[in-house]
C-alpha cells in the first residue's frame, strides 16, 4: 500500500519538498520517516547503499528503488522459510532517494570472526546455510514465474554487468542472452549453457560479508544470520553455487576453509561446468558490458 505523508523532516539533506511516500510499513510501525530522517547524520543521508546504525536498534540503508526490491526479497523470504533475516520495518522514499529501515543484529560479521572460529563452529555454520539453500529452493514459485526480482525486473548481480541485464520472460531467454554474450566473447560454441525451465530462488550473494554470527548464551550455538538480499532473484539452481564458490572478498581473496565449505553445501562436481560458463561469462562482460 502507498502513502503520501506532508511533513518536514528537519535532517533531510536540501529538502525543500517534503513529500515522503511509503511503500511497506510494518504494524505496529516502530519509527516513522520523519524520525528516521532526523537520525540519519546530514553528510550520510544521500549516498547510494550508505548503511547507517541509528538508535541503537535500527539500520537504514540509503539508495535507489533496488533498496525497496531488496525489502521485497527480505519479507518473501520471512513469509516462506525460517532463515534469519532482518525485520523490515520501513521503506520509503523522499526525492530521489528510497530508504530501508530494518532491524539491527547484536553480533559479528563472519569476515571478521572466521580466523577465530574452529573446525566445530565453522561445520555449524556451512551446516546451517545447507538449509538456508534447500529452503529457498523449496519457496513457491508465482505462476507467471521469469527470470529475475519477484514482481519481475531486470537482472542484477556479478553475471549481469554492472548494468544489469534484461528484464527475460522465460528461462529459455535468459540462457539465449548468456549464450549470446558468450558466442561474442569468442568462446567455443559448444561450451554453452544448456537450456532448463527451472527457476529456484537465490540469494547470490552468500559471502562472509554478509553473515552475521549471533551467540545464544542459553543454547550455547551460534545462530547465523543472512543479509544483503538486494541481489536475490529467480535464477537457474547453478548461480547460487557460482557467486558463492567463486567469492573474492573485499581483500581479493578468501579462506581456502570457506570456499571448501561452499563447494561441499553445493554439490561439486555438480554444477562446475555452469560455473566455469558464468566465470567466463563474467569476463566477456567486464570487458563488453553492453
Amino acid at each position: 500500500m502507498f502513502q503520501v505523508l506532508q511533513s518536514m523532516a528537519r535532517d533531510a539533506p536540501s529538502a525543500s519538498v517534503s513529500e515522503v511516500q511509503i511503500h511497506y510499513k510494518a504494524d505496529p510501525l516502530p519509527i516513522t520517516p520523519e524520525e528516521t530522517l532526523a537520525c540519519l547524520p546530514h553528510n550520510q543521508a544521500l549516498p547510494p547503499q550508505r548503511i547507517v546504525s541509528i538508535l541503537q536498534r535500527f539500520v537504514v540503508k540509503a539508495g535507489s528503488s533496488s533498496v525497496a526490491a531488496e525489502a521485497q526479497n527480505m519479507l518473501l523470504v520471512q513469509k516462506h522459510t525460517t532463515i534469519p533475516v532482518p525485520a523490515v520495518y520501513l521503506v520509503f522514499s523522499q526525492g530521489p532517494w528510497t530508504y530501508l529501515v530494518m532491524q539491527q543484529i547484536s553480533g559479528q560479521n563472519a569476515d571478521i570472526a572466521w580466523p577465530d572460529l574452529d573446525a566445530e563452529d565453522r561445520a555449524a555454520v556451512f551446516s546451517q546455510l545447507a538449509g538456508y539453500v534447500d529452503q529457498l529452493r523449496a519457496i513457491p514459485p508465482p505462476q507467471d514465474l521469469s527470470p529475475g526480482p519477484p514482481g519481475g525486473g531486470r537482472c542484477e548481480g556479478r553475471y549481469f554487468s554492472f548494468y544489469g541485464a534484461g528484464p527475460f520472460k522465460t528461462a529459455d531467454d535468459l540462457v539465449a542472452w548468456m549464450n549470446y554474450k558468450l558466442a561474442a566473447g569468442s568462446h567455443p560454441s559448444s561450451s554453452l549453457f544448456v537450456p532448463d525451465p527451472t527457476l529456484v530462488f537465490t540469494h547470490q550473494d552468500i559471502a562472509l560479508r554478509n553473515l552475521i554470527l549471533e551467540s545464544d548464551v542459553q543454547s550455547g550455538r551460534t545462530r547465523v544470520w543472512l543479509i544483503d538480499w538486494e541481489q536475490a532473484a529467480w535464477l537457474p539452481p547453478y548461480f547460487e553455487g557460482a557467486s558463492a564458490v567463486t567469492e573474492t572478498g573485499a581483500q581479493g581473496w578468501v579462506p581456502i576453509s570457506w570456499t571448501e565449505g561452499m563447494k561441499e553445501i553445493f554439490g561439486v562436481p555438480d554444477f562446475t561446468r555452469e560455473w566455469d560458463l558464468l566465470e567466463r561469462l563474467r569476463g566477456v562482460l567486464s570487458a563488453s558490458p553492453f
